[in-house]
Protein backbone atom coordinates (compact mmCIF):
# COMPACT_ATOMS: atom_id res chain seq x y z
CA UNK A 1 0.00 0.00 0.00
CA UNK A 2 1.65 3.40 -1.29
CA UNK A 3 1.23 5.85 1.49
CA UNK A 4 1.61 8.96 -1.08
CA UNK A 5 -1.88 8.34 -2.24
CA UNK A 6 -4.62 10.02 -0.55
CA UNK A 7 -6.79 7.44 -1.35
CA UNK A 8 -4.35 4.77 -0.23
CA UNK A 9 -3.55 6.42 2.83
CA UNK A 10 -6.99 6.97 4.42
CA UNK A 11 -7.22 3.04 3.67
CA UNK A 12 -4.90 2.21 5.06
CA UNK A 13 -6.26 4.58 8.65
CA UNK A 14 -8.38 1.86 8.51
CA UNK A 15 -5.96 -1.04 8.71
CA UNK A 16 -5.07 -2.97 11.57
CA UNK A 17 -1.57 -0.71 12.20
CA UNK A 18 -3.01 2.08 12.31
CA UNK A 19 -3.53 3.83 15.98
CA UNK A 20 -7.36 4.79 14.63
CA UNK A 21 -8.34 1.63 14.43
CA UNK A 22 -6.32 0.08 17.40
CA UNK A 23 -8.18 2.49 19.53
CA UNK A 24 -11.46 1.20 17.97
CA UNK A 25 -10.18 -2.38 18.45
CA UNK A 26 -9.66 -2.01 21.93
CA UNK A 27 -12.96 -0.12 22.59
CA UNK A 28 -15.06 -3.13 21.46
CA UNK A 29 -12.90 -5.71 23.68
CA UNK A 30 -10.87 -6.69 20.80
CA UNK A 31 -6.89 -7.32 20.92
CA UNK A 32 -4.87 -5.57 19.68
CA UNK A 33 -2.63 -6.13 16.49
CA UNK A 34 0.11 -4.18 15.59
CA UNK A 35 1.74 -5.07 12.68
CA UNK A 36 5.59 -3.95 11.26
CA UNK A 37 3.78 -0.97 8.92
CA UNK A 38 0.72 0.11 7.92
CA UNK A 39 2.13 1.01 4.34
CA UNK A 40 5.23 2.03 2.25
CA UNK A 41 6.74 5.27 1.65
CA UNK A 42 10.50 6.01 0.26
CA UNK A 43 13.01 7.00 2.67
CA UNK A 44 15.48 9.37 1.39
CA UNK A 45 17.70 7.26 4.22
CA UNK A 46 16.99 4.22 3.25
CA UNK A 47 17.35 4.78 -0.70
CA UNK A 48 14.31 2.88 -1.04
CA UNK A 49 10.36 2.20 0.03
CA UNK A 50 10.08 0.95 3.27
CA UNK A 51 6.97 0.32 5.86
CA UNK A 52 6.07 3.04 8.11
CA UNK A 53 4.97 2.82 11.44
CA UNK A 54 1.80 5.87 12.21
CA UNK A 55 1.26 8.05 14.81
CA UNK A 56 -1.90 10.48 14.81
CA UNK A 57 -1.16 13.77 16.33
CA UNK A 58 -4.21 15.73 15.07
CA UNK A 59 -7.39 13.58 13.67
CA UNK A 60 -10.43 15.16 14.51
CA UNK A 61 -12.63 16.76 12.22
CA UNK A 62 -11.38 15.97 8.59
CA UNK A 63 -11.60 12.57 8.15
CA UNK A 64 -11.69 11.29 11.97
CA UNK A 65 -15.19 11.21 13.26
CA UNK A 66 -16.75 9.95 10.38
CA UNK A 67 -13.80 7.04 9.54
CA UNK A 68 -14.00 6.84 13.62
CA UNK A 69 -18.06 5.59 13.27
CA UNK A 70 -17.14 3.14 10.54
CA UNK A 71 -14.58 1.76 12.40
CA UNK A 72 -16.83 0.97 15.64
CA UNK A 73 -19.38 -0.44 13.42
CA UNK A 74 -20.86 -4.31 14.68
CA UNK A 75 -19.61 -5.51 10.97
CA UNK A 76 -16.40 -4.30 10.58
CA UNK A 77 -15.11 -6.26 13.73
CA UNK A 78 -13.20 -3.15 14.74
CA UNK A 79 -11.01 -2.20 11.45
CA UNK A 80 -11.46 -1.60 8.04
CA UNK A 81 -14.26 0.35 5.98
CA UNK A 82 -17.38 -1.74 4.90
CA UNK A 83 -19.40 1.25 3.13
CA UNK A 84 -17.20 2.58 -0.35
CA UNK A 85 -20.56 4.86 -1.83
CA UNK A 86 -20.22 7.86 0.18
CA UNK A 87 -16.92 9.71 0.51
CA UNK A 88 -15.31 10.67 3.59
CA UNK A 89 -16.29 14.01 4.56
CA UNK A 90 -12.76 16.55 4.84
CA UNK A 91 -12.87 20.25 6.21
CA UNK A 92 -10.33 21.67 8.96
CA UNK A 93 -6.88 19.47 8.43
CA UNK A 94 -5.63 16.64 10.20
CA UNK A 95 -1.91 15.55 10.82
CA UNK A 96 0.14 12.26 10.94
CA UNK A 97 3.72 11.12 11.77
CA UNK A 98 4.93 8.45 9.93
CA UNK A 99 8.43 6.53 10.83
CA UNK A 100 10.23 4.20 9.10
CA UNK A 101 10.87 0.61 10.49
CA UNK A 102 14.16 0.20 8.77
CA UNK A 103 16.18 3.67 10.53
CA UNK A 104 15.35 6.98 12.15
CA UNK A 105 13.87 8.87 9.61
CA UNK A 106 10.32 10.63 10.49
CA UNK A 107 7.60 12.04 7.84
CA UNK A 108 5.06 14.28 8.77
CA UNK A 109 1.75 14.01 6.57
CA UNK A 110 -1.00 17.23 6.43
CA UNK A 111 -4.24 16.05 4.87
CA UNK A 112 -6.32 18.84 3.99
CA UNK A 113 -8.84 19.83 1.50
CA UNK A 114 -8.62 23.10 -0.87
CA UNK A 115 -11.24 24.37 -3.44
CA UNK A 116 -10.31 21.31 -5.43
CA UNK A 117 -10.91 18.83 -3.07
CA UNK A 118 -8.88 16.77 -0.21
CA UNK A 119 -5.17 16.85 -0.61
CA UNK A 120 -2.32 14.76 1.21
CA UNK A 121 1.03 16.33 1.33
CA UNK A 122 3.69 14.88 3.27
CA UNK A 123 7.58 15.81 4.43
CA UNK A 124 10.68 14.07 5.22
CA UNK A 125 12.43 15.20 8.44
CA UNK A 126 15.71 14.48 6.42
CA UNK A 127 15.89 15.36 2.70
CA UNK A 128 17.67 14.45 -0.66
CA UNK A 129 14.95 12.97 -2.55
CA UNK A 130 16.14 9.45 -3.97
CA UNK A 131 19.74 10.27 -3.97
CA UNK A 132 22.38 7.62 -3.27
CA UNK A 133 25.25 7.95 -1.44
CA UNK A 134 27.47 8.17 -4.01
CA UNK A 135 25.22 10.12 -6.63
CA UNK A 136 27.26 13.58 -7.76
CA UNK A 137 26.24 16.73 -5.80
CA UNK A 138 24.56 18.82 -9.04
CA UNK A 139 22.43 15.67 -9.38
CA UNK A 140 21.62 15.35 -5.79
CA UNK A 141 21.23 18.90 -5.35
CA UNK A 142 18.29 18.55 -8.58
CA UNK A 143 16.65 15.50 -6.80
CA UNK A 144 16.35 17.14 -3.46
CA UNK A 145 14.67 20.10 -5.08
CA UNK A 146 12.21 17.57 -7.38
CA UNK A 147 11.41 15.97 -3.80
CA UNK A 148 10.03 18.77 -2.04
CA UNK A 149 8.19 20.23 -5.09
CA UNK A 150 6.30 16.61 -5.09
CA UNK A 151 6.15 16.69 -1.84
CA UNK A 152 4.08 19.31 -2.10
CA UNK A 153 2.33 17.83 -5.06
CA UNK A 154 3.55 20.68 -7.41
CA UNK A 155 4.69 17.68 -9.51
CA UNK A 156 5.04 19.93 -12.70
CA UNK A 157 8.20 22.03 -11.01
CA UNK A 158 8.78 18.33 -9.83
CA UNK A 159 8.89 17.37 -13.38
CA UNK A 160 11.33 20.13 -14.48
CA UNK A 161 13.66 19.27 -11.55
CA UNK A 162 13.87 15.52 -12.62
CA UNK A 163 14.67 16.77 -16.12
CA UNK A 164 17.35 18.50 -14.67
CA UNK A 165 18.38 15.83 -13.09
CA UNK A 166 18.26 13.59 -15.67
CA UNK A 167 20.42 15.61 -17.80
CA UNK A 168 22.95 15.93 -15.30
CA UNK A 169 23.17 12.43 -15.15
CA UNK A 170 23.35 11.22 -18.62
CA UNK A 171 25.90 13.81 -18.85
CA UNK A 172 28.01 12.36 -16.21
CA UNK A 173 27.81 9.20 -17.86
CA UNK A 174 29.31 10.11 -20.66
CA UNK A 175 25.95 11.04 -22.92
CA UNK A 176 26.56 14.43 -25.21
CA UNK A 177 24.70 16.91 -26.37
CA UNK A 178 21.22 18.59 -25.20
CA UNK A 179 18.78 16.05 -22.91
CA UNK A 180 17.27 15.11 -26.42
CA UNK A 181 20.05 13.42 -27.77
CA UNK A 182 21.16 12.16 -24.90
CA UNK A 183 17.64 10.21 -24.69
CA UNK A 184 18.55 9.38 -28.42
CA UNK A 185 22.56 8.59 -27.67
CA UNK A 186 20.94 6.48 -24.68
CA UNK A 187 18.16 4.77 -26.68
CA UNK A 188 20.34 3.83 -29.50
CA UNK A 189 22.97 1.87 -27.56
CA UNK A 190 20.22 0.00 -25.21
CA UNK A 191 18.43 -0.94 -28.11
CA UNK A 192 21.98 -2.18 -29.87
CA UNK A 193 23.12 -3.74 -26.01
CA UNK A 194 25.70 -1.48 -26.58
CA UNK A 195 24.66 0.79 -23.53
CA UNK A 196 26.76 0.01 -19.98
CA UNK A 197 25.47 -2.72 -17.87
CA UNK A 198 23.80 0.03 -14.86
CA UNK A 199 21.67 0.96 -17.92
CA UNK A 200 21.18 -2.90 -19.33
CA UNK A 201 19.67 -3.67 -16.08
CA UNK A 202 16.99 -1.24 -16.17
CA UNK A 203 12.96 -1.82 -16.51
CA UNK A 204 12.35 -1.79 -20.36
CA UNK A 205 9.65 1.20 -19.09
CA UNK A 206 12.19 3.54 -18.26
CA UNK A 207 12.37 4.82 -21.87
CA UNK A 208 8.69 5.64 -21.90
CA UNK A 209 9.62 7.57 -18.38
CA UNK A 210 12.49 9.39 -19.30
CA UNK A 211 10.86 10.73 -22.62
CA UNK A 212 7.39 11.94 -20.60
CA UNK A 213 10.26 14.30 -18.33
CA UNK A 214 11.84 15.23 -21.39
CA UNK A 215 8.83 16.99 -21.82
CA UNK A 216 8.40 18.39 -18.81
CA UNK A 217 8.66 22.22 -20.06
CA UNK A 218 5.35 24.05 -20.41
CA UNK A 219 4.40 24.71 -23.97
CA UNK A 220 1.03 26.86 -25.14
CA UNK A 221 -0.54 22.99 -25.58
CA UNK A 222 0.91 21.24 -22.93
CA UNK A 223 -1.71 22.63 -20.14
CA UNK A 224 -3.79 19.56 -19.89
CA UNK A 225 -1.18 17.04 -19.95
CA UNK A 226 1.03 18.96 -17.26
CA UNK A 227 -2.44 19.30 -15.10
CA UNK A 228 -2.84 15.50 -15.63
CA UNK A 229 -0.14 14.28 -14.39
CA UNK A 230 -1.03 12.44 -10.48
CA UNK A 231 1.11 11.02 -7.48
CA UNK A 232 1.21 7.35 -9.32
CA UNK A 233 3.18 8.58 -11.90
CA UNK A 234 5.10 10.64 -10.20
CA UNK A 235 5.45 7.34 -7.82
CA UNK A 236 7.26 5.87 -11.17
CA UNK A 237 9.65 8.05 -11.42
CA UNK A 238 10.70 8.25 -8.13
CA UNK A 239 10.86 4.41 -8.29
CA UNK A 240 12.76 4.27 -11.87
CA UNK A 241 15.37 7.72 -10.76
CA UNK A 242 15.89 5.20 -7.48
CA UNK A 243 16.83 1.90 -9.77
CA UNK A 244 18.67 4.09 -11.84
CA UNK A 245 20.83 5.66 -9.17
CA UNK A 246 21.12 2.49 -7.56
CA UNK A 247 22.94 0.63 -10.50
CA UNK A 248 25.26 3.69 -11.78
CA UNK A 249 26.19 5.05 -8.90
CA UNK A 250 26.21 2.18 -6.14
CA UNK A 251 26.27 -1.87 -7.64
CA UNK A 252 28.49 -0.39 -10.57
CA UNK A 253 31.31 0.99 -8.72
CA UNK A 254 31.57 -1.86 -6.23
CA UNK A 255 31.49 -4.43 -9.31
CA UNK A 256 34.14 -2.64 -11.03
CA UNK A 257 36.03 -2.40 -7.79
CA UNK A 258 35.67 -5.97 -7.76
CA UNK A 259 36.52 -7.13 -11.21
CA UNK A 260 39.68 -4.68 -10.65
CA UNK A 261 40.68 -6.96 -7.48
CA UNK A 262 40.15 -10.31 -8.96
CA UNK A 263 42.32 -8.71 -12.58
CA UNK A 264 44.86 -8.04 -10.24
CA UNK A 265 44.95 -10.91 -8.37
CA UNK A 266 45.17 -12.69 -11.37
CA UNK A 267 48.20 -10.50 -12.65
CA UNK A 268 49.84 -11.36 -9.48
CA UNK A 269 49.43 -15.18 -10.33
CA UNK A 270 50.50 -14.70 -13.30
CA UNK A 271 53.69 -12.91 -12.46
CA UNK A 272 54.55 -15.09 -9.76
CA UNK A 273 53.85 -18.50 -12.48
CA UNK A 274 56.26 -16.78 -14.87
CA UNK A 275 59.11 -16.35 -12.72
CA UNK A 276 59.44 -19.72 -11.10
CA UNK A 277 60.03 -21.36 -15.00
Amino acid sequence: MSLENLTEFVNALASRGSDVAQTARLRRGLSNDDPSHIGMLYCPICSGYSGMKLDTLYFESTVGKELYSELVKEDTLGFGRTSRQKPLEYSDPSLFRLSCVNCPNTFYVLVYKNETGPKLLNFSVRGGGVATPNTPPLVRYYLEQAYKAQSATAYSAALTMYRAALEQLLEDKGFNGGLASKLNEFESKVVARTAPSWAMRQDAEILTVFKEISKSHAHPNELKRLQAIDSQFMSKVQQTFASLLRDAYELEPRKEAANAKIAAALAKAKKKANKSK
